[in-house]
């Protein structure tokens, strides 16, 4: 694979990043406020969520709040993507600039200036 089909991948895949993002914030925009987390009590896992609308209290969700745990779970899924995919595309980005393309060897010759060039045996 040659650089410029790499950095065709790499253009594309921030892109496709760009647009997880965006749709992951707009997912965030439209939910409760409010923490899940899990907890193990007596060999059992308990779902609780840490509300904070205000009151900042916590309520355990038992099996009959089926809803509301997957709208909260969700939420908690959609936060962690959004970090890795920022994370991602912040990599992405730094792969980009490192693959500048007039930094290309191969362009070195034609960036000499033109006084120079009969006197440089290029390598191929």
């Amino acid at each position: 694979m040659n650089k410029e089909k790499i950095v065709l991948a790499l253009k594309i895949l921030k892109k496709s990043l760009e647009s997880q993002i965006s749709n992951t914030k707009s997912a965030l925009g439209k939910t409760r406020k409010g923490t899940i987390y899990v907890k193990k009590e007596h060999g059992k896992s308990r779902i609780y969520v840490v509300d904070k609308s205000g009151t900042g209290k916590t309520r355990y969700l038992g099996k009959e709040n089926k809803q509301e745990i997957q709208i909260y779970s969700q939420k908690r899924y959609n936060l962690h993507l959004l970090r890795k995919a920022e994370q991602e595309k912040d990599q992405v980005e730094k792969c980009l600039e490192i693959l500048e393309p007039n930094a290309d060897i191969e362009k070195v010759y034609d960036s000499m200036p033109v006084v120079l060039k009969p006197y440089i045996t290029a390598n191929e």
